[in-house]
């Protein structure tokens, strides 16, 4: 029976989708075709996000009340938990009654995503759980609760999901440590859009560079934030004019302490350009020198290959995920090291040498990566798993 996709895109709130979220919405652009198009069940919030990739591949449901955004991440989860189920039941019934064997990818672990997760297991769907990141169990109100919600969601999905996707080899070694089987895990990096960069790069016609570094991510604890404000307030000891460009945005005391610290720049040095998307976020990536990645944990990094993309340096904490996708074509200082970050950017800077190997090898590194042949690998692994009746 041919297997027809349902995304779980149920936990969105704010305005910057999570690398999660972007696998999720790639697998389902990129789904191969042989059936019909698959369908994404999202927020209100996702569907602003998804925003100008409403035809692109799939089909975009909401789950109701669809009136206005919930920016409170428990009150939108909650809200997601008690109304997203029902919506999942009744597109998983659709899709079987089309002759389809509908699968449901959970593209968190998450209250809402969860709750229709498991609605839609118990209309008869296979379940597919994308694990992304390892939360810690420490760091504030909002943390703990992401947290306690990742640790249900696993001990469910060991029991009862199909496939549990993970992005590298430590993901899916941590996994079987928490229980998975090996039959049970699925690795699916990331990739970049090649068409998208183009378009970005071609919007960006000028040799000259606008700014000398750009951060590219959500306004959250987990990248590093007060780390890259330290760090900027060195660069500027060295070079007094080094300009730095932010792209993306955020909600809570994090990122308002972040906000906060950025205006304490001095003027014109420092710029918030907002959410970008697509060419635009490229074309503002094309605009720097050196490309920033302070994050404290992360579970791939897709910006950074993505900044590769455009012909980046990318300087960065020595992630064991970065070192294991990365490797040597980005610049790694020890997670936490102020000084030695900030010391690497003025390196860069000053040395065009350097930063054309980075480039170079930054380049060669993101053509390997491939939307499509990520997709295909799901594909078949989903495929392959004799779906009939399975649950």
């Amino acid at each position: 029976m041919t297997p027809r996709l349902l995304v779980l895109l149920c936990s969105v709130v704010g305005h910057t989708p999570s690398g999660g979220d972007r696998l999720a919405v790639e697998l389902a652009r990129h789904w191969p075709d042989k059936g019909d198009r698959p369908t994404i069940l999202t927020s209100v919030a996702g569907k602003q996000q998804l925003g100008r990739l409403a035809a692109a591949g799939f089909a975009i449901e909401m789950y109701r009340p669809p009136w206005r955004v919930v920016s409170s991440r428990p009150a939108a989860w909650s809200l997601g938990a008690l109304t997203a189920p029902a919506a999942a039941r009744t597109l998983i019934r659709q899709i079987a009654g089309e002759g389809y064997q509908p699968v449901v990818l959970s593209s968190s672990p998450f209250p809402p995503d969860l709750a229709a997760a498991l609605a839609a297991r118990a209309s008869g769907a296979v379940w597919i759980q994308s694990w992304q990141l390892v939360m810690p169990s420490r760091g504030g109100y909002r943390s703990a609760l992401s947290y306690l919600s990742q640790q249900v969601c696993l001990a469910l999905a060991r029991r009862w999901c199909r496939t549990l996707v993970v992005p590298t080899s430590l993901m899916a070694a941590e996994a079987r440590r928490r229980g998975f089987r090996a039959d049970q895990i699925h690795v699916a990096g990331y990739a970049v859009d090649r068409e998208e960069v183009a378009a970005g790069l071609a919007g960006h016609t000028t040799a000259e560079k606008s700014f000398d570094a750009v951060f590219v991510g959500r306004f959250h604890q987990q990248k590093g934030l007060s780390d890259l404000l330290a760090a900027w307030k060195l660069v500027q000891q060295s070079l007094p004019a080094a300009s730095l460009a932010v792209v993306g945005d955020g909600d809570g005391p994090e990122a308002e302490a972040f906000k906060a610290g950025l205006a304490q720049f001095a003027p014109g040095t420092v710029q918030r350009l907002g959410v970008l998307s697509g060419p635009e976020k490229y074309a503002a990536m094309a605009n720097a020198r050196v490309f920033v990645f302070p994050s404290h944990h992360e579970s791939w990094g897709h910006v950074v290959i993505e900044a590769m993309a455009t012909g980046l340096p990318v300087v960065g904490y020595d992630l064991p995920s970065s070192l294991e996708a990365f490797g040597d074509a980005m610049d790694m200082v020890p997670v936490g090291d102020v000084q030695a970050f900030a010391a690497r950017i003025v390196g860069l800077l000053n040395d065009e040498a350097r930063r054309d190997n980075y480039r170079r090898l930054g380049r060669r590194l993101a053509e390997t990566y491939d939307w499509a042949r990520i997709a295909n690998g799901f594909y078949e692994r989903v495929a392959g798993n004799q779906l009939v009746g399975a649950g």
